[in-house]
């Protein structure tokens, strides 16, 4: 027996209980195509059913089920006529209500084939949205008796026009769609001309229910099958062996401890040896070293220098390290108080320049110098509000005390004067505090010539105020390496 040639039977989409409401909303609208058959609907009779449906099974909720007899009419809202406004002046769709861009509501409706008429029925979207709700309930039944993975030949007569009358359905909606989207697109272009044309409009409501928003919405939900990688080529056979890895060891390794086999630092083994200086540093396990990169524990290690004048009439600027000994570390109060003051700099830079400051704080070992400004005298407790680093006290501030401290050796002083001397800068030889008492400019406790050589930014109204350090850029540090 041969297929039936005739539309897909409405009962390839609706459950039984649902065709008796299709039937009876068939009749009342007069929506019967073909004598005698109740045939698959459209993407928007379906729609206009569902809304009926819902409608009139409200109302049977609402009255009493026993005395109501079926409507004789459809119950939803007929609007034909002009087009309903909103209160921003956008003409309404008749059945969704949605507000209609400007260049749509110019020509006449052309989504449903063969029903153009004055007034627009569904905006754009819901246009979209009727059909994908279409072929989904349309492919869920097909899926039901076999679908694209059907197995084997259909050999009753029902179970294979059942599955072809649903098939048919479900590529005629797919049909359906596919020749809806270059409306679409055409009106798409529609509304992007009048938008260029009428730039003073604004159109963002309309715009959500538009064509140009239905079309989103259609590729976003578009899926293609992944392309599967390249089969390769199996490669020659090379004759070439891979360079073997090769362990090695610091130099300050122990003869006696490389190539120890495993029985002896497995920390699972019986022999292991729990006092061995290779063991755990606690039975929990091994030490946290995580912090080691964090830019707070690099800070943390580094010398941070006080600097500061011995009385108000002294040339020579003298330091002491805060950061040494047994309180050195995170815990000391001034490395507290440097992390502070450097997090307070770096939260005033831009962004890119603060990502450059925490990965350049991460590693640093340089030094750090500290004064409280602007009285540059010795405190008891070490409260300072300025700071500057520098990789190496020869040109620093305090080079000079470094040299009588011995800090600089002579070769590294004479290495940085040869280089001075390329760049035609001299300096002069150091002298002990007060031997030439108030004969050069800044004695008496005058203080800027080493406030302008650390760089310091704007002077400070109060003592304690945190006064803002115009730090080196990292851009400049990096082109004096290079150089």
């Amino acid at each position: 027996m041969a297929p039936s040639r005739l539309p897909p039977n409405a009962a390839v989409l609706f459950a039984p209980v649902e065709i008796v409401d299709y039937r009876l909303w068939v009749k009342v609208t007069n929506k019967a195509k073909v004598l005698g058959v109740t045939v698959v609907p459209t993407a928007f009779e379906h729609a206009e059913f569902q809304q009926w449906r819902e409608q009139w099974h409200e109302q049977l909720r609402e009255e009493e089920r026993a005395r109501i007899s079926p409507p004789d009419r459809c119950l939803t809202p007929d609007l034909s006529g002009p087009e309903v406004e909103d209160e921003l002046g956008f003409a309404l769709a008749e059945k969704c209500k949605h507000a209609l861009h400007p260049a749509q509501t110019q020509v006449a409706s052309f989504i449903e084939e063969g029903e153009i008429k004055e007034s627009i029925k569904w905006c754009s979207t819901c246009t979209l949205q009727h059909h994908q709700t279409l072929i989904s309930n349309l492919y869920t039944n097909w899926k039901k008796v076999g679908g694209p993975w059907r197995d084997g030949p259909l050999v009753e007569d029902v179970d294979r026009f059942a599955y072809q009358d649903t098939n048919r359905a479900y590529q005629t909606a797919r049909v359906a769609l596919v020749n809806t989207i270059p409306k679409f697109e055409a009106m798409a272009r529609e509304e992007e001309n009048w938008n260029l044309a009428h730039p003073e409009q604004d159109v963002g409501l309309p715009m959500a229910y538009s064509a140009t928003q239905a079309l989103k919405n259609y590729h976003r939900t578009l899926t293609f099958p992944a392309r599967l990688s390249e089969v390769q080529a199996p490669q020659t056979p090379t004759n070439k062996r891979l360079k073997e890895k090769k362990l090695e060891y610091s130099p300050d390794t122990p003869q006696d401890t490389r190539h120890r086999p495993s029985t002896l630092w497995g920390r699972y083994l019986s022999s292991h040896d729990p006092d061995s200086p290779h063991a755990c540093a606690s039975p929990e396990g091994y030490q946290d070293t995580s912090y080691y990169h964090n830019w707070h524990f690099c800070v943390s290690q580094c010398r941070i220098l006080f600097c500061h004048y011995v009385d108000k009439e002294s040339l020579l600027l003298h330091y002491h390290d805060l950061n040494a000994g047994a309180d050195s570390g995170l815990e000391n109060p001034h490395v507290k108080r440097l992390i502070e003051l450097i997090e307070r700099h770096v939260s005033n830079e831009t962004r890119e320049k603060e990502m450059q400051w925490r990965i350049f704080l991460k590693d640093t070992s340089d030094i750090f110098l500290v004064w409280n400004y602007p009285t540059m005298m010795d405190v008891e407790d070490g409260v300072f509000t300025h700071f500057e680093h520098v990789k190496s006290l020869v040109g620093s501030s305090v080079q000079d005390y470094a040299r009588l401290k011995g800090e600089i050796d002579d070769e590294e002083w004479a290495t940085r004067k040869e280089d001075d001397e390329g760049e035609e800068m001299e300096y002069e030889e150091v002298e002990e505090p007060g031997a030439e008492e108030g004969e050069e400019e800044g004695a008496g406790g005058e203080e800027v010539d080493f406030y302008d050589q650390m760089s310091a930014a704007s002077d400070s109204d109060s003592d304690n105020e945190i006064v803002k350090m115009e730090l080196a850029d990292l851009t400049d540090m990096e082109e004096d390496d290079e150089q």
